[in-house]
């Protein structure tokens, strides 16, 4: 009690310390939203790929990753993760992360990639748009928007839709 004003401790929060794969990826989305928002499309996550610069960085985002999720295949351009706990993101939960590879031909920060209700709609609306570039592979094809800092992708067929069952649910 000073001068007869009692005066409690503030409540104590217990926050849990966001971890740089969480951290990260949600940096990657909020620099994107302000563009996704301007498609006026219904866009939901359905992975981020983050981009290291050196090996340490992916040395230490794959350390931290494995004790956030379990392997759930290997891609010709990293490793990609299921988290045991989704991050919520403005996008829908997040439940896939790649660490990619270390290239010096990508700069920036990571790749979001987004599920459109209908990509051939999508297509045909954005293909002629100057921002977007369609990028054709043998199994898939996308819709690639980019920024200075991110690339934003749009497939065909998501990640998730081409895991197998007993390797994503």
């Amino acid at each position: 009690m000073v001068s007869g004003v009692q005066i409690s401790a503030a409540p104590t929060l217990i926050m849990l310390k966001e971890t740089s794969i969480q951290q990260t990826a949600s940096e990657i989305l909020q620099e994107v939203e302000p563009i996704c928002i301007t498609l006026k499309e219904e866009l939901i996550i359905d992975f981020v790929d983050i981009f290291p610069q050196t090996e340490t960085e992916k040395e230490n985002l794959t350390r931290e990753i494995k004790t956030l999720g379990q392997r759930v295949t290997q891609t010709d351009t990293g490793m990609v993760y299921k988290l045991d706990s989704p991050i919520k993101t403005k996008f829908g939960p997040l439940t896939l992360i790649k660490i990619r590879i270390v290239d010096s031909t990508k700069t920036q920060h990571g790749a979001p990639d987004f599920k459109v209700e209908n990509y051939l709609t999508f297509k045909q609306k954005y293909i002629e748009d100057g921002r977007f570039t369609l990028i054709v592979r043998k199994k898939y094809e996308m819709l690639e928007l980019k920024t200075k800092n991110i690339l934003i992708y749009f497939p065909n067929i998501t990640l998730s839709e081409s895991l197998s069952p007993e390797k994503y649910d």
